[in-house]
């Protein structure tokens, strides 16, 4: 077990290393209009009012999203980042999802 890191590299993006020493780069994105384009998001600066789900990306690819609640700080402290890293869940891989189709007739 190591001791969590947070490292900010940039306005938009940090470094998170967890208790288990894997590390974890860190982005906010908001999701939203226009709304012409469902499931648009962009990035934003790290502790962005706008941003509602903060990702965490290892060097493996895998990813982790966690989803602001609506009157949360979007700080990132290191005891904030480990919080939402815990509470965080792995993104689905794969193609995008495609609704069912209704039969016309």
């Amino acid at each position: 077990m190591t001791t969590p890191r947070l490292e900010r590299l940039a306005a938009d993006r940090a470094d998170f290393t967890d208790s288990t020493g894997e590390c974890w780069r860190v982005h906010d994105r908001a999701f939203g209009p226009p709304l012409a384009r469902p499931g648009y998001r962009r990035r934003l600066a790290l502790e962005s009012q706008g941003t509602n789900t903060r990702y965490f990306v290892n060097a493996k690819g895998e990813r982790r999203a966690y989803s602001f609640k609506r009157t949360e700080s979007r700080r990132l402290t290191l005891d904030d980042c480990a919080r939402q890293f815990s509470e965080s869940g792995y993104c689905w891989k794969g193609p995008p999802f495609i609704p069912p189709t209704h039969p016309t007739g």
